[in-house]
């Protein structure tokens, strides 16, 4: 062999290659070693509770209602039927803002905050809970709540903050009682 010659393989390219073999060995070993608990953990669980296999019967919407019920921390109640009372709008709707005084909102019970709104009258108080005033948008922020439902919210909130406005009369209650006194 001459020297202009040069070997095919020299001992610097085999070391490369058992290098780059091992290195994807040990990928290999931990790869295995992460994924082994994992595998264990998951068998484990699976050992101390089988009910969690996602089977069609596990999937209806009662049994998912039911296991969730516990972890959300609410009742699934059936929808109201008719109109909503002031309280019930109240707490399910006004008491986010009212309760604090979110955004300027006149506090429930604070006669001195609502004092100055009742004196504009119910007219005024249900056309800004209609339209919207200051923060709070048109309807509280529910386009669901009827007439009659932010006429009772208006009522309920003043009732407990110093007013004294008449409850609102349901439309269809007055046209039933209206129809049985004519038969």
């Amino acid at each position: 062999m001459t020297q202009s010659q040069q070997p095919l393989h020299t001992p610097h390219d085999e070391t490369e290659q058992l290098d780059a073999k091992s290195a994807l060995s040990v990928a290999g070993v931990a790869f295995g070693l992460a994924a082994a608990p994992l595998v264990l953990l998951y068998l484990l669980a699976q050992a101390i509770n089988p009910s969690t296999a996602t089977t069609g019967e596990n999937m209806s919407a009662a049994a998912i209602a039911d296991r969730l019920r516990p972890v959300a921390g609410f009742e699934l109640v059936p929808a109201v039927k008719g109109p909503q009372t002031g309280q019930q709008v109240f707490e399910g709707l006004c008491t986010s803002c009212h309760t604090a005084g979110t955004n300027g909102a006149p506090k429930i019970g604070a006669n001195g905050d609502w004092a100055p709104r009742i004196g504009k009258g119910y007219d005024m108080l249900f056309q800004h809970a209609v339209q919207g005033f200051n923060q709070m948008p048109a309807r509280g922020g529910n386009p669901k709540l009827s007439d009659l439902e932010i006429g009772r919210a208006i009522v309920y909130m003043t009732g407990k903050s110093g007013g004294h406005f008449p409850e609102p009369v349901d439309p269809a209650a007055k046209g039933a009682a209206a129809d049985a006194t004519k038969k």
